[in-house]
């Protein structure tokens, strides 16, 4: 079953909700997280506000600045797995898998 727009658009705040707070528990600022992100303030903004979504080795390198396990970005999320389709789906799946093993 595909995923709905309004699914995403929740996925995507709820991370983003999960960035700030995890920015605001170590006192950090917005601008001092996207220097050291790599991006404008803008840009980080927008990841904060769920108004753009975050790419997982930028999620990686948050978890790093914020030290915070990786995971912590979805607490709260649906974990509905997605289903596998064709060949090149099942290849993503095991990439998923190792991406996973080793962020563990």
């Amino acid at each position: 079953m595909a995923r709905t727009t309004d699914e995403l658009t929740q996925y995507n705040n709820t991370i983003a909700a999960n960035i700030l707070a995890a920015r605001l528990a170590i006192g950090l600022t917005g601008s001092e997280c996207a220097k050291a992100l790599g991006v404008s303030y803008q840009q980080y903004y927008k990841y904060e506000s769920g108004a753009d979504r975050v790419a997982a080795c930028r999620l990686i390198k948050l978890s790093q600045i914020l030290d915070v396990d990786f995971e912590q970005f979805f607490n709260g999320l649906d974990a509905t797995p997605i289903k596998i389709r064709g060949k090149k789906d099942k290849k993503i799946q095991s990439l998923v898998a190792k991406l996973i093993d080793l962020i563990s």
